[in-house]
């Protein structure tokens, strides 16, 4: 007899007309809250719906074509009319505006510092207090909206509270979906009912009971999805341990308590359904207690609908159940699509359920049921930490396009990590258990829980230091972003040949690596949005020189705002950091900024030197410490930036120490036959010295100290007539503007405009741009009249 031998297939692709669907209404989401207006979203919603019904009644594959097209313009137009107008209990009108508030707290308030990075020991304002809150306005009481509180006290409320408050109200907007409430003065917040959510806080409090600092901050996040003031610290840690999935409380931590929670109840003598029904309220208080994010609502609907389909003997692929539960999200909140949180939890899930059955097979091979223990136990390791890699080589593109970062660790920490994070969870769910129904705490299970979460740390830590454990500044596009996700499913599913699988994947990097590399001749100046300080980027072909680097409301602003803009504009390292002048709002970023860049020399004119404030001493001190040449110089010096010249006009080595701003550095930008203006804080003297000195014409201006409005600088502007003026400045110094610029000028403030982008190609031709498109509020400039 002749056998022909036939070749095993892969598993067939784990999808489905369901996921088509939910795919569609994610995308469709996506697209009408950052794209479409409402106007347009408004005419979608009519003609899907009519296209809806035809795919309904279409039969065989055609009509699932038809359907995703209607479901994909559907969701486009619900979430371009619902990031209009939705729900929201203000009308446009309040933005900024002194308001009373019904709030009912969704979260414990926690107190954290203003700052702190380097420049905590200058910041002497008072600590903030930050909470969530569900709020209406008590003229519309059945319109809700999920807010973010800010006040300068801590009071004296918890998660649960009902309490009335006054204060000024920040609308969001579609690049930030969360509405601002600022409150001045905690006495005008006045309780209207106490929290009845005792079993909530019971939970809480035992879980926490014992606990101190990290201990009882990874706690709050691994079990309830809370950050407290210790967050920042702890999330670094982990962050550079390739760990970061974890603190975020997601359908994993779901699933594990809840494999504890079957695992007991099916030991009872229960009926099926009664069990199932026991499982399901019971994973429902336990979502109630943790903090209310996408990923857990995710869990909470697939594992009720996978429960219940069980009941009924009903079978159901798991990426419909994903489908499923996307759907219900996006009809609920369709703006949800456009947040980091719902994008890597249905992205990272649904590739995972793609790519694993493939991955696996094509690693593993098929599975042998007659296999001994040491071998099935060797390939369910295997198999756990295939499934992290899968999340891990998905998730990288999207958090290297958010976010900037790599963690190139975090397929080697994933295992001990889930394992330390199982353990964690079943440890504090047995403490929590035994509390609740013994009324109280054994000291064996709260050191043993103390022990667990410490280890946790300390597994962390190690892992952080690591070398190349984690990689800043590899911002990609959405378009790189997406291609690399396309290659994982590419190679996984058609390529079988290694020698071509390395071939794509080699090609796609090397292109995108050359994109990134190459440099042109074209002059880029990034006014960033600091509020009100001053931080100038200039860049032509490989070279980049900064003027500033300070905030005088945001003593953190070098490692939450200057650095990530740094690596987004693709700097590899600083020829020269100009510092204008010593006071704060100029150089309290430097040091975050000396930390993460090689900086080549740092600029200082001979005055500010001689007249050092502290501040200035503190970053003198650690650019000492690193290494970092600081050099005195002053009139006349220059020096080439790529193919542009920069050079620096004021203060001239003799000139007498008024005060610092008098004695700011004042730069000429020469490039492609431009010329840029930048004017430090220089005061009313020093401008009117430097006016008629500038015979060159003048395309772009710096309006002098932040803007403010005097006789002189009114001159400089007339005289000079430049194109455009740049102010760098936060919303209530602005308001108090008074400016009259010349009908041909164009006027850029970063308190309206966000970071100002000028772009100066080698014909000469300048564009300017902010990054907020339109602006938020009016520009407050009076047009002078010809």
């Amino acid at each position: 007899m002749l056998f022909t031998p036939h070749s095993i297939k892969p598993p067939p692709v784990n999808w489905s007309p369901l996921a088509t669907l939910g795919l569609a209404a994610s995308v469709g989401s996506y697209t009408g809250t950052t794209i479409i207006e409402d106007e347009l979203g408004a005419t979608l919603l009519v003609f899907a719906t009519i296209t809806s019904i035809v795919g309904l009644v279409v039969k065989s594959n055609r009509g699932i074509v038809i359907l995703a097209g209607a479901t994909y313009l559907l969701f486009i137009g619900r979430a371009a009319v619902f990031s209009q107008h939705g729900t929201k209990p203000w009308t446009p009108a309040t933005h900024g505006e002194l308001v009373n508030i019904q709030l009912v707290l969704t979260s414990d308030p926690v107190v954290t510092p203003k700052t702190s990075g380097e420049m905590a020991q200058f910041d002497h304002r008072d600590s903030i207090t930050r909470f969530s809150a569900l709020a209406h306005t008590q003229q519309r009481q059945h319109n809700q909206l999920n807010i973010e509180v800010i006040c300068n006290d801590p009071p004296n409320i918890l998660a649960g509270d009902e309490v009335s408050a006054t204060g000024w109200i920040h609308l969001p907007d579609k690049k930030n979906r969360k509405a601002v409430f600022y409150i001045t003065n905690i006495k005008t917040i006045v309780k209207t009912k106490e929290s009845v959510d005792t079993v909530r806080e019971n939970v809480r409090n035992n879980l926490l009971l014992g606990l101190q600092n990290k201990q009882k901050t990874l706690a709050n996040a691994l079990f309830f999805g809370v950050r407290d003031s210790g967050w920042m610290e702890l999330s670094t840690i982990f962050r550079r341990a390739g760990m970061s999935h974890i603190l975020a409380i997601s359908g994993m931590h779901i699933a594990i308590v809840l494999l504890f929670i079957c695992v007991v109840v099916k030991k009872t003598p229960l009926h099926k359904g009664a069990s199932t029904l026991l499982i399901i309220i019971i994973t429902c208080l336990l979502v109630g207690v943790v903090e209310p994010r996408t990923p857990v609502t995710r869990a909470l609907v697939m594992i009720i609908l996978y429960l219940l389909l069980q009941l009924f003997l009903v079978r159901c692929k798991s990426i419909s159940l994903l489908a499923i539960s996307a759907i219900g999200i996006l009809i609920y909140d369709p703006v949800a699509a456009g947040t980091i949180g719902f994008q890597l939890s249905f992205i990272v899930v649904a590739s995972i359920l793609v790519l694993f059955p493939q991955v696996v097979w094509r690693t593993l091979g098929p599975e042998d049921v007659n296999a001994s223990s040491a071998n099935m136990l060797k390939r369910w390791l295997s198999s756990i930490w295939i499934t992290g890699l899968c999340a891990w080589v998905v998730a990288t593109p999207v958090s290297a396009h958010v976010f900037g970062t790599i963690s190139p660790i975090g397929p080697f920490s994933n295992i001990p990590s889930i394992f330390m994070l199982t353990v964690t969870l079943f440890v504090g769910t047995i403490k929590t258990t035994v509390t609740l129904v013994f009324g109280q705490t054994f000291p064996a299970i709260s050191s043993l829980f103390s022990i667990v979460l410490s280890k946790f740390i300390l597994l962390a830590s190690e892992c952080g230091t690591t070398p190349f454990s984690y990689i800043e500044g590899i911002f990609v596009s959405w378009f790189w972003s997406f291609a690399f996700v396309s290659l994982v499913f590419v190679l996984v599913f058609t390529v079988r040949h290694k020698k071509t699988a390395w071939f794509l994947s080699l090609l796609t990097i090397s292109i995108w690596l050359i994109m990134r590399g190459v440099k042109t001749n074209e002059t880029t100046i990034t006014t960033i949005n600091v509020g009100h300080g001053t931080c100038h980027v200039i860049q032509n072909k490989s070279e980049t020189v900064i003027i500033d680097a300070g905030s005088r409301n945001n003593f953190d602003v070098g490692s939450n705002t200057i650095v990530p803009s740094l690596y987004k504009l693709g700097i590899k390292q600083i020829k020269t950091l100009f510092v204008t002048h010593s006071d704060i709002d100029h150089i309290c970023g430097i040091i975050d900024i000396a930390q993460k860049f090689q900086i080549k020399k740092i600029i200082v004119a001979k005055q500010t030197m001689r007249h050092k404030t502290p501040p200035l001493s503190a970053v003198l001190k650690e650019l000492k410490t690193q290494h970092i040449p600081v050099l005195e110089k002053n009139a006349g010096w220059d020096e080439k930036v790529g193919g542009a010249k920069i050079t620096m006009l004021s203060p001239n080595k003799n000139d007498s120490h008024r005060s610092s701003n008098a004695a700011s550095i004042v730069l000429m930008l020469e490039t492609h036959g431009r010329n840029l203006l930048f004017t430090g804080d220089i005061d009313e003297k020093k401008i009117a010295e430097i006016t008629p000195t500038l015979t060159k014409t003048i395309d772009v201006i710096e309006l002098p100290h932040h803007g403010q409005w005097s006789e002189e600088s009114k001159i400089l502007i007339t005289t000079k007539r430049p194109k455009a003026v740049i102010q760098s400045t936060n919303i209530s110094r602005h308001a108090k503007d008074q400016w009259f610029i010349p009908q041909q000028t164009e006027r850029f403030v970063t308190a309206i405009d966000g970071t100002i982008t000028i772009k100066i190609n080698r014909t000469g031709h300048m564009s300017i741009v902010g990054s907020k498109q339109p602006a938020t509020m009016p520009r407050c400039v009076f047009l002078k009249q010809q």
